[in-house]
C-alpha cells in the first residue's frame, strides 16, 4: 500500500512539474507575439502621375497598398490576425486586374505577391512558428509590392505617345549627325602650320 502511495505521489509531482512548463513557455510566447517584427525598411517607389491617377480608381490596389504599409509595423500577433485579410486583398488585386494591365511583367509580380502571402500564412499556422523566417517573408512581401509599382511605371513609360516622342528624338539626333557630316565636307582644309624654327632654316 505504501509503495502504491509513493508511486501515486511521484506521478502527481511529475504531472505538476509538467503543467508548470507551459506557463513559462506561454509567457515567452506572449512576449514574442507582442514584440514588433521590425521588418527591414525597403526602398519605396513613387508612382508616375499617370499611374497614380489610374490606381486611385482601383479599390483592390488601394486596399493591398494599405495592408502592406501596415504590415511593416505589425507585431506577430497583429500579423496573425490580419494575414488572411492580406491574402484576400491580393486575390482581389489579381482577379480585378484591368485588361490593359494584363501584361506579363505585372501579372508575374502579382503572382509573386500571392505566392509569398500563402507561404507567410503557412508559416504563421505551423506548429513551430519561426519568428525570424516570418520577418523575412514579410519583408519580401513589402519588397515585391514595390517591384510591382516599378512595373506599373514601366507600363506608362512605354505608352504609344512616349514611344512616338522617343522616335522623334532619335530621328532628330540622326538628322543632326547627318548635318554635321555634310558640313564637315564643306570645310576648306587649313594650311599646314610651320614652326618658327623650320621657317628660320628655310
Amino acid at each position: 500500500m505504501k509503495k502504491h502511495l509513493l508511486l501515486f505521489g511521484f506521478l502527481l509531482l511529475f504531472a505538476c512539474n509538467n503543467e508548470s512548463d507551459p506557463v513559462s513557455e506561454e509567457k515567452l510566447d506572449n512576449q514574442e507575439l507582442t514584440t514588433p517584427l521590425e521588418i527591414a525598411p525597403v526602398q519605396e517607389v513613387s508612382l508616375l502621375p499617370q499611374a497614380k491617377k489610374e490606381v486611385e480608381q482601383w479599390p483592390a490596389y488601394q486596399n493591398t497598398e494599405s495592408a502592406i504599409n501596415n504590415l511593416k509595423d505589425y507585431n506577430l500577433e497583429e500579423l496573425m490576425a490580419n494575414s488572411k485579410q492580406l491574402i484576400g486583398f491580393i486575390d482581389e488585386l489579381r482577379n480585378t486586374l484591368p485588361s490593359n494591365y494584363r501584361v506579363p511583367p505585372i501579372t508575374s509580380r502579382i503572382n509573386v505577391l500571392h505566392t509569398k502571402t500563402q507561404v507567410l500564412q503557412q508559416e504563421l499556422t505551423s506548429e513551430t512558428v519561426d519568428r525570424k523566417e516570418i520577418k523575412t517573408i514579410a519583408g519580401e512581401i513589402a519588397s515585391s509590392f514595390e517591384y510591382l509599382k516599378i512595373q506599373f511605371n514601366e507600363l506608362f513609360l512605354q505608352s504609344p505617345s512616349n514611344f512616338e516622342i522617343d522616335l522623334f528624338e532619335i530621328e532628330a539626333k540622326q538628322d543632326s549627325l547627318e548635318l554635321i557630316k555634310v558640313d564637315s565636307t564643306k570645310i576648306a582644309p587649313t594650311a599646314p602650320v610651320v614652326s618658327p624654327l623650320k621657317r628660320k632654316l628655310e
